[in-house]
């Protein structure tokens, strides 16, 4: 009677329950706001006009045009995206970022069989590389182009990707191949008359005769360029010609000659009004007198220098031009005035530096902001997918519940096997769920361990330290981009964290060097591509003995990490000679009580999950070294090796 009733209610919820599975999946594809409903080239044509002044509000249209672009499933949309994302990235020097869209964007346009795009977007990938100094991806990049740009019978491009090898071997320092590449470029230009391609092509080839320290070649290439720079009075040309022939001549030490051309390229960049190169040329035209040691003369020209710079705010050619007024005085004995200008140069070089320090904040400032929304983007196209395998799940659970309807006839034993598959289908959305919870987890570790190390820039720069801040944010991008890179990824190999690891130590050991040496030991029994653990699995335990251990020790100490094999499991040692958890936990103020860290407690949630996902046995034991003064601890951690590889979050 029992079985009876269920089965009735059961086959009235049932076709319920399947009709609300269909409003949902309505739902879930309908367009979430107006904002939407721009078409892609105008929010892509609106990024690109903005993103010189305001990078920020260019990547929100590109976000939005790129929701736009995977909703509706446009391809091109998308690849363009890409493209302009790219192109953000390269404007603010971010390259490995750039690099990753442009290759997205190619293999798009290769796919839909655009190869028009494809071919330019391989110029672009390539100087990306090349501006990232990989230049052997720089001329993989451009021979596929070169070969491209001759299957589809196109003569500009394949100069011009001929042009970006031999470039690339001049950086490389293969002058003799580079060589080679130009002067066949120089007849083909001059076969298809193109002056401007001549004159690029005799002035690479001038460098690269500089390269092989051939002055006479190179005056020759440069004067080529020259000659048809006035044939054609192209001042712009002519001004470069004349800066490569000054180099050469400088090279030979013939400075009566490099003065009478350096005086010719200030009369070409005035009749082109150009003030910045002016102001350069009066410099060197001035430094190049002194050296003469002709004061009057060096001093017409480091006035005006001085005068042009200020007006056009060259803060570094105005600091210079004052410094040298201010030695022209003091040898003219006219002391007062080597004062005035010395005072002027102070105050030009105390501004110069406030704008360096302003530029380090605002880039500090923007790089965080841009990893944050590139970050959403990437979410944005995993939860894309995420939405399109949601609906094929609903349209087949929807499917299966319809025949369990049907099937309910059949009897008991259909009810049984398809509460099983229900089961099964549970289990399958309860790991889908702990994935979705790993991937959250991992991505607040970035922005705790970001604010961390921000922190430690902000030290330097407090104390006024230019050059160690410097370093110290120059090694801070290097390990953002090592840990963004990885942060995908639910397993990585033990080469790539150990490599993170000792640029994280290198860091906190710029800061903190009065409070601690370390050593890092790795066991050389141990394969370390082989190996592969969860990133950032090992680093808050480090960071916790560096902050709340060592740094408040008086006399320096001492931190040891010792990894090594031990049956299946790989085994870290994390030992420091600090005050210790008990002192530690005296010295925090009653909020900090409150708190646990936000590291190690993220870390032993991941570790939970990872072990309930993998059906690992990865655990965490800590220990006072000295448990009667309760000084020093030591932390070991077990990682279970798993036959996973690496595992996009």
């Amino acid at each position: 009677m029992l079985s009876k009733r269920i089965c009735f209610l059961l086959c009235l919820l049932l076709p319920l329950f399947a009709y609300s599975q269909q409003k949902r999946m309505k739902s879930s594809v309908a367009p979430s706001s107006k904002r939407e409903q721009n078409s892609v080239p105008s929010l892509l044509q609106k990024a690109e006009s903005i993103s010189p002044k305001d990078p920020n509000a260019a990547l929100d249209y590109l976000e939005e045009a790129l929701n736009i672009s995977l909703k509706e499933g446009d391809k091109i949309g998308e690849a363009n995206t890409y493209v302009v994302l790219g192109n953000l990235n390269v404007n603010q020097t971010l390259y490995v970022q750039a690099i990753n869209f442009y290759t997205k964007a190619l293999l798009i346009f290769q796919k839909e069989n655009k190869r028009a795009q494809a071919l330019s977007l391989r110029e672009q990938l390539g100087e990306a590389y090349e501006k990232n100094k990989n230049y052997d991806e720089a001329l993989n990049q451009y021979t596929n182009g070169h070969l491209e740009a001759e299957d589809q019978k196109n003569p500009d491009q394949v100069l011009n990707m001929k042009n970006h090898i031999a470039n690339v071997y001049k950086l490389q320092g293969k002058t003799e191949e580079a060589l080679t590449i130009y002067k066949d470029v120089l007849r083909k230009e001059r076969k298809k008359q193109n002056k401007s391609g001549e004159m690029e092509a005799h002035n690479n080839i001038g460098d690269v005769y500089i390269q092989q320290n051939k002055a006479e070649a190179a005056k020759e290439a440069y004067q080529s360029s020259q000659d048809i720079a006035i044939e054609h009075q192209d001042e712009k040309e002519l001004d470069i010609s004349y800066k490569n022939m000054i180099n050469t001549l400088k090279l030979e030490g013939k400075t009566a000659d490099e003065l009478e051309l350096r005086k010719k390229k200030a009369d070409v960049n005035d009749k082109r009004n150009d003030k910045e190169a002016l102001a350069e040329d009066y410099l060197e035209i001035g430094q190049l007198y002194l050296t003469q040691k002709k004061p009057e003369q060096a001093l017409t020209y480091l006035e005006k220098s001085a005068s042009l710079s200020k007006q056009s705010g060259q803060l570094e050619v105005e600091a210079k031009s004052q410094e040298a007024l201010s030695s022209v005085y003091k040898q003219k004995q006219n002391f007062s005035k080597a004062l005035e200008h010395y005072q002027l140069y102070v105050e030009a070089k105390d501004s110069l530096l406030s704008s360096r320090e302003e530029k380090i904040n605002t880039i500090l400032s923007f790089n965080e902001e841009l990893s944050l929304k590139q970050k959403q983007i990437d979410l944005l196209e995993k939860d894309m997918q995420l939405n399109d395998a949601t609906i094929q799940l609903l349209k087949e659970e929807k499917k299966f519940f319809r025949l369990v309807i049907y099937a309910l006839i059949l009897g008991l034993l259909i009810v049984m096997v398809s509460s099983w598959i229900v089961y099964l289908n549970s289990k399958k959305r309860r790991v889908a769920s702990q994935s979705l919870v790993l991937r959250s987890l991992r991505g607040q570790m970035n922005p705790h361990f970001i604010f961390n190390a921000l922190n430690s820039v902000n030290n330097f720069i407090s104390k006024s330290d230019e050059r160690s801040a410097n370093k110290y944010l120059s090694d801070f991008s290097k390990l953002m981009r090592t840990v963004m890179e990885n942060s995908r990824y639910e397993f990585i190999s033990l080469s790539t964290e150990l490599s993170i690891l000792q640029l994280y130590l290198s860091l906190e050991h710029a800061r903190f060097k009065d409070k601690f040496d370390y050593t890092l030991t790795v066991s050389e029994d141990l394969s370390m591509e082989q190996i592969h653990i969860p990133p950032m699995l090992i680093q808050p335990y480090i960071e916790n003995a560096i902050w709340h251990g060592l740094r408040y020790k008086e006399e320096k100490g001492q931190l040891q990490v010792n990894i090594q094999p031990l049956g299946e499991e790989l085994v870290v040692i994390i030992s420091d000679n600090g005050i210790g958890r008990k002192k530690s936990q005296e010295l925090k103020t009653p909020n900090q009580k409150d708190k646990d860290s936000i590291g190690l407690k993220n870390t032993a949630a991941r570790i939970a999950i990872i072990n309930e996902l993998y059906k690992t046995r990865m655990r965490v034991s800590i220990e006072d070294l000295d448990p009667i003064n309760g000084s020093g601890t030591k932390v070991t951690v077990h990682i279970t090796q798993t036959p996973h590889l690496l595992h996009e979050a």
